[in-house]
This record gives C-alpha cells, sequence and structure tokens, in this order.
C-alpha cells in the first residue's frame, strides 16, 4: 500500500509525466505499491484502456521483509476492480507459482537478465501485434521498485549505472 504522501507524489508525477500519450503498455510489480502508483500516476493512461500488465519479474527481490510478500491474485483483481476501478491483466502472475511469497528471492543478476529478456520478447509481440502509438512505436512504462528497476539498468549503488547486463539478444 501506499501512504497518503505516496499518492501526493503519484499526483505530481501524473501532472508532469510528459509521454501520457505516448505510452502502451503499462508494465507493473504485483506488489500492491506498485499497482497503487501505477493507478494514481498514469491514470489517464489507463482511463485510454491500457491495461496495467502486472510482472512477476518486476517484483521487489532485496530482503525477506513483510512488504515485499505478495497478495492472493483474488484479493488483487477485487481491490483494483472494485476499489481503484483500474484494468488489470493477471495472466503472468496466474502462470507463476509462488510470485507472491514472502521467501522469494531469486538470484538477482540472473532474474534481472530473465526479466529484461521477457520484457524485450514482449515488446517483439506488441509490435507483431501492432500495438502501437501514433508514431508507430511501443512505449512501455514500467512501474516497479528500486532494488530490481536498479538491476535491470545496471545500478551499481554508486549513483552511475555500471550496465553490467550485456547478454544478446535473439
Amino acid at each position: 500500500m501506499i501512504n497518503n504522501y505516496g499518492v501526493a507524489q503519484c499526483a505530481s508525477l501524473c501532472m508532469s509525466f510528459a509521454r501520457m500519450d505516448k505510452v502502451t503498455h503499462i508494465l507493473s510489480s504485483p506488489l500492491q505499491r506498485s499497482i497503487m502508483t501505477a493507478s494514481h500516476a498514469f491514470r489517464p493512461i489507463t482511463d485510454r484502456g491500457v491495461k496495467v500488465l502486472l510482472v512477476p519479474g518486476l517484483r521487489e527481490v532485496n530482503g525477506s521483509f513483510r512488504c515485499n510478500q505478495g497478495s492472493p491474485i483474488k484479493f488483487l483483481a477485487w481491490q483494483q476492480a472494485e476499489i481503484r476501478k483500474v484494468p488489470i491483466n493477471f495472466s503472468l502472475v496466474k502462470a507463476q507459482k509462488g510470485w507472491e511469497l514472502i521467501d522469494y528471492t531469486p538470484i538477482l543478476e540472473t532474474h534481472a537478465f530473465d526479466t529484461i529478456e521477457m520484457i524485450y520478447n514482449m515488446a517483439k509481440e506488441f509490435i507483431k501485434k501492432g500495438e502501437l502509438n501514433a508514431e508507430g512505436n511501443v512505449e512501455l512504462l514500467v512501474v516497479g521498485h528500486a532494488g530490481m528497476l536498479g538491476a535491470l539498468i545496471g545500478y551499481d549503488g554508486k549513483f552511475s549505472p555500471s550496465l553490467p547486463l550485456t547478454r544478446p539478444f535473439p
């Protein structure tokens, strides 16, 4: 969950995010705080009918803290559909057993590689399906957590990306 300060930050982001009309897909961690961030900060995108695709690979992996435990899909579906009225795609979380467990701690580098590859392949599929914006591009908006997002971009913890993630894609 996000608190009132988080909601205010989302409102500020919503007002300042310049590419709101360009985003074709929202990919989010399936943890509640990311879903809530996506629903508050990017409401203009979901109001266009863009679903928030929950991607288990984007969930936080730093530590076995209670806040890093996922919620049952039935609860998430009820909460988002009934309270927030946000369109959610649960297909990937339904397919991956154990994503919601608190002790879900994959090897971060391998996990980051696998997640990048998955996102890359999803983007290729979106292109094949013609799910493009007016400029002819696929623009993915990724909502996640500091640890996992840092791993995806190769953040080394020293305020400069080290970009060690160089595995080639097909």
